[in-house]
């Protein structure tokens, strides 16, 4: 399953955060799962503009 192997690599790693890009929204539900897992999913688009702005005033 494709959640878990991200949980599990993530975890390895340390890293609580992903980026994703999913255009055709195929992997919605294993997002959610990835998320409750405890890591932060964002979802990456076309605004670079957003994502900048995320990255530096959300984040």
């Amino acid at each position: 399953m494709f959640a878990d192997k991200v949980i599990q690599t993530l975890t390895e790693c340390d890293k609580n955060i992903l980026f994703y890009f999913d255009a055709d929204g195929s992997k919605k539900e294993e997002l959610t799962a990835i998320e409750e897992a405890g890591i932060k999913v964002i979802e990456v688009n076309q605004n670079y503009f957003e994502l900048k702005y995320k990255l530096e005033m959300v984040l």
